[in-house]
């Protein structure tokens, strides 16, 4: 392997007690992720289709179907987990970006 094979994508995530070794995250994927915060018309139905995808290129042995449900049901755990994966923050600033919001809310 190259000295760059770091760099291909491939994440673990701890799920709802399941480790998921998600091995292709493309750069598509970066971008339909970034594209959800722009359109919030269906965010969470293509939120859940994303990550869906990137799922079942892992695991495609598994049915769709149950994918979806397991996603859906870990949607917020799941994006978390993978832009920390990424680098896109730490996940010292995503606590502390809840406890902002929460506090605003209160």
């Amino acid at each position: 392997m190259g000295r760059f094979k770091k760099f291909l994508g491939e994440v673990s995530i701890k799920v709802d007690g399941e480790v998921l070794d998600l091995n292709s995250i493309t750069v598509h994927d970066v971008q339909k992720l970034v594209d959800l915060s722009k359109i919030k018309e269906n965010e969470i139905v293509e939120g859940v289709k994303v990550v869906s995808d990137i799922v079942q290129r892992s695991y495609p042995e598994e049915p769709r179907e149950e994918i979806e449900a397991m996603v859906l049901k870990n949607y917020a755990t799941l994006t978390e987990e993978i832009i920390i994966a990424l680098g896109w923050t730490t996940r010292e600033k995503l606590e502390a970006q809840k406890k902002e919001l929460t506090e605003k809310k209160n």
